[in-house]
C-alpha cells in the first residue's frame, strides 16, 4: 500500500495493482497522512466497475429501491460512487454481501486525522456491509463500513476504502429523494453529515 500526493486536489491510493483517483476532503490546512494511513477523500475515478448491473425493484413517491450487482474484478467503492453520480442519488442507505479478492479498510485515528490502513490481500467473504450515500462537495459519495472473514474464520473490517470484487457483490440500495450533505470539519479532518445544510 502506497500513498502518493499529486498536489492539493489530487491523490492516488495503490492497492495491489489498482490505482484509485480521489479528491482529498482534507484541505490545505491538513498535513499529509503518515505512512500506513489514508486521508479522507472523494471518489472521482470512473470505469473501475465495468461489470456493474442494476435494476429498480420498487418506486414510490418518497423513495426508490435499487439492486446493484458487481462482477468479478470490479472496484466496489469507485463503481458505487460513479453509479450514484450518474443517477443523481440525493441520499441513500444500503446493505450488501458477497466477497472480495482484496480490500482496504481503515480505522479512523482522530489524533492523526487519517485512517489507519487495514489491508487485506486474500479472498474473503463479506460478513456485514452497511452504509449510506450523501453529497460531499456536491458529489454523491458512498460511506460504507463492513467486516470480512477469511478461510480460517478470522474477521477484520472497518471503514471501507477500496474493495476488489471476487465472485460478486450484491447491494440493496434504498434511495431517498430528500438530499443529505456533508460538510468538511477541520477539527476532525473529515466531511460529516450536516443537517443544517439544505
Amino acid at each position: 500500500m502506497q500513498e502518493v500526493n499529486e498536489g492539493r486536489r489530487r491523490c492516488c491510493i495503490g492497492l495491489a495493482s489498482s490505482v484509485l483517483s480521489c479528491i482529498p476532503s482534507a484541505r490545505a490546512d491538513a498535513a499529509p497522512a503518515p505512512p500506513g494511513y489514508t486521508k479522507g477523500f472523494v471518489y472521482t475515478e470512473k470505469g473501475r466497475a465495468p461489470g456493474l448491473r442494476t435494476r429498480v425493484l420498487a418506486q414510490g413517491k418518497e423513495q426508490r429501491t435499487w439492486f446493484l450487482l458487481f462482477a468479478p474484478g470490479d472496484e466496489l467503492m469507485s463503481g458505487l460512487a460513479q453509479w450514484a453520480a450518474e443517477h443523481h442519488i440525493a441520499s441513500a442507505e444500503l446493505s450488501g454481501w458477497g466477497n472480495f479478492v482484496s480490500a482496504l479498510f481503515g480505522w479512523y485515528d482522530v489524533d492523526k486525522k487519517a485512517f489507519a490502513n487495514i489491508a487485506i490481500d486474500e479472498r474473503t467473504d463479506i460478513t456485514g456491509l452497511i452504509g449510506d450515500i450523501a453529497a460531499v462537495e456536491g458529489v454523491p459519495q458512498p460511506h460504507l463500513h463492513g467486516s470480512v472473514a477469511n478461510r480460517e474464520g478470522t474477521v477484520r473490517g472497518g471503514h471501507l476504502i477500496e474493495g476488489k470484487v471476487g465472485l460478486e457483490i450484491e447491494l440493496f440500495v434504498t434511495e431517498y429523494f430528500v438530499p443529505l450533505k456533508k460538510t468538511y470539519r477541520p477539527d476532525v479532518g473529515l466531511s460529516l453529515l450536516d443537517l443544517s445544510v439544505d
